[in-house]
């Protein structure tokens, strides 16, 4: 009887250890499941090159595409900040399909020769930010003093 009791007892013990075992091999299976998932979510591939000058003329500044790849208006969102307190102005961000714009074909795409206007400004210094939406990355910023 002895010998039962000492052998159901380590029985036991083997079984906690197994079940460990396979509760910590679930926990590293789920763990790699949902780290795959979350990493492949990250958007891939890099933002169009384009040569964009941002100009200050007067009350306003023109953000000018120089050339390279066009932008769709919709991917385009234009920060504007004061500068050096960076408090980004009332209205903004602002998709890049405002009305104050020249838009030459194709339309609905900021290419070679577009200008996007942002007017009546008051004198200062403003940082201007443009991102592109879909990588949330910055394709350009500058300072411009309004005067």
């Amino acid at each position: 009887m002895a010998r039962e009791l000492l052998r159901l007892r380590n029985e036991k013990g083997l079984s906690d250890a197994v079940s460990i075992a396979i509760f910590l091999g679930i926990v590293l299976v789920m763990t790699a499941v949902i780290g795959s998932i979350a990493l492949s979510k990250v958007p891939s591939g890099t933002a169009p090159t384009a040569s964009i000058a941002i100009q200050s003329m007067g009350n306003l500044v023109t953000i000018s595409h120089r050339g390279g790849e066009g932008i769709d208006y919709k991917n385009l969102r234009i920060y504007l900040y004061t500068y050096p307190e960076l408090n980004l102005l009332p209205g903004y961000p602002t998709v890049g399909d405002t009305t104050a714009k020249t838009d030459a074909e194709p339309i609905g795409v900021f290419n070679n020769g577009d200008i996007i206007k942002i007017q009546n400004l008051q004198k200062g210094v403003y940082k201007v930010s443009i991102e592109y939406v879909p990588l949330q990355q910055m394709i350009a910023e500058a300072l411009v003093t309004v005067n």
